[in-house]
């Protein structure tokens, strides 16, 4: 199976191959904006796991959802834009959401007629010394309560928060710097990191009305 999704990943390099020398050949590359992004990825034997999502249990239509690590949710997005001939690597946390409003800035289109919850990533482009809004980035299946058992995990440069699971699964914390690849859970050890990051998890599902209900779940989730 890590073979043939290697396989995918090639093919599906090679094509845009194709597409960017096409570009070139007929004298638009310089002055086109290329954006590349991406659906989640898959475990391919990472964490014991083969899939992106969850596991059949032993009732009928019941669902075990899995802890969505990096290796599902970190997804790329590159953007080539006109006339530019050296790329580099932004270390600000970015989410789909921000794509749309991205793009809508870089063709100069100011006001859409959408309400838009993203934050336009040129301003990293242009070298803008504001902070940057998003501290904490977001990922789940669904944060409705219809499955409040999935799992959510809460993404900060350093730390990687999971909130969900079974009743009697607890939080989940790993440490970035020191354990990349989240085998070491260190939520016991570092209680205010995971009330901190919980916390305005919690914020961020008020502000999108999200429903009281998954809201109190998830507060219990931190204790």
């Amino acid at each position: 199976m890590a073979a043939l999704y290697a396989g995918e990943v090639e093919l599906t390099g090679k094509w845009l191959g194709y597409i960017l020398r096409k570009l070139e050949d007929v004298g638009i590359y310089d002055d086109c904006c290329i954006v590349i992004v991406s659906d989640h990825g898959d475990y391919v034997g990472e964490h014991n796991r083969m899939g992106k999502l969850l596991c059949g249990g032993p009732k009928r239509n019941q669902f075990i959802p899995w802890i969505q690590h990096d290796e599902v949710n970190r997804t790329p997005c590159m953007i080539k834009l006109p006339g530019q001939t050296k790329g580099r690597r932004l270390a600000q946390l970015a989410q789909p959401v921000d794509y749309l409003p991205t793009v809508l800035d870089l063709a100069g289109i100011r006001n859409p007629g959408l309400t838009l919850e993203g934050h336009s990533l040129k301003p990293l482009f242009d070298g803008s010394k504001k902070p940057w809004p998003r501290r904490q980035a977001y990922s789940s299946n669904s944060i409705r309560t219809k499955w409040p058992n999935y799992w959510t995990a809460i993404n900060t440069p350093q730390w990687q928060l999971h909130l969900g699971g079974e009743e009697n699964e607890g939080p989940v914390l790993f440490d970035r710097r020191k354990d990349p690849r989240g085998t070491k859970n260190v939520a016991a050890k570092n209680r205010p990191v995971v009330q901190k990051m919980g916390r305005e998890y919690l914020r961020f599902l008020e502000a999108c009305d999200c429903e009281p209900a998954k809201i109190a779940l998830m507060a219990c989730k931190l204790g």
